[in-house]
Order: structure tokens, then C-alpha cells, then sequence
């Protein structure tokens, strides 16, 4: 199986919920990819930060009209990463904008979505996640 998880980040580094998440991926015994987007000169910084956590790959979309968010424009990044690396799982952490743009990738890639999950765990070939209902 192979995950690519969206390492959001901000003023230089990458936030927490990205992190966790390489850290529950790194346990799960699969191939483990990291993707970053970015202005040019602005990711490698963050790299050291992720390879803690041992990805297979770190993957940089670096381009100038990155540099701002637009949730077309990361989606349409994150789609064509995916596509192209054969992903069979995308992961990211809950922020205002993985809540925007997500739903967009998923649709690019005709998948399902699962957000606010709490728990995530492989059974076999099966994801299984865990997300509160009803005001938890």
C-alpha cells in the first residue's frame, strides 16, 4: 500500500497534525510518502523535520503560484502527485484548509472521504476510520 500525506505548514514549519500523522503511518509497515507545497526555496527547510519521521519519499511541488493557497490549485497538485506515484491512500490533518480542498481532490479522483477522523488503522488492505457523530 502507499500513502502520500499532505504536510500542510506555515511560517517555516510544518505543523503538528502532519507530523502525527507520519508517525502513525511510519507504524503501519506501508510505503510512506510526504508531499509539500511551496514557493521555490521555501520547502527544503521543512524537510529535515518530516525525515524524522523516515517517508520513503519527500515529494516538493514547488512552483511561484503555490506560494498562496488556492484550493484548485492544491488540489490539482495533489491529484496529479497521487495519480502519478499510484497512491492508494491520501492523508492529511484537520485544518481550515485541508477542509477546503480536500473535498475537491477527492472528487478530481473520483474517491471517498472520510474527515474529522480521530482514529485511522489498517486491517489488511482496509482502512478503518473512526470519527465522532452526533456531538461525539
Amino acid at each position: 500500500m502507499k500513502v502520500l500525506i499532505f504536510c500542510e505548514h506555515h511560517d517555516g514549519k510544518v505543523k503538528k497534525g502532519s507530523l502525527e500523522l507520519l508517525s502513525n503511518a511510519a507504524t503501519w509497515g506501508v510505503e510512506t510518502h510526504a508531499i509539500l507545497l511551496g514557493a521555490p526555496g521555501k520547502l527544503d527547510g521543512l524537510t529535515a523535520e518530516i525525515n524524522k519521521f523516515a517517508p520513503h519519499t519527500i515529494h516538493l511541488a514547488e512552483s511561484a503560484g503555490l506560494d498562496q493557497y488556492s484550493a484548485e490549485g492544491f488540489a490539482k497538485v495533489v491529484a496529479d502527485a497521487a495519480k502519478t506515484l499510484g497512491a492508494d491512500l491520501l492523508l492529511t490533518s484537520v485544518s481550515a484548509q485541508a477542509k477546503d480542498f480536500f473535498p475537491r481532490l477527492a472528487v478530481k479522483l473520483d474517491v471517498g472521504m472520510a474527515s474529522d477522523c480521530t482514529e485511522l488503522k489498517l486491517n489488511g488492505s482496509a482502512v478503518e476510520a473512526k470519527r465522532p457523530m452526533y456531538s461525539g
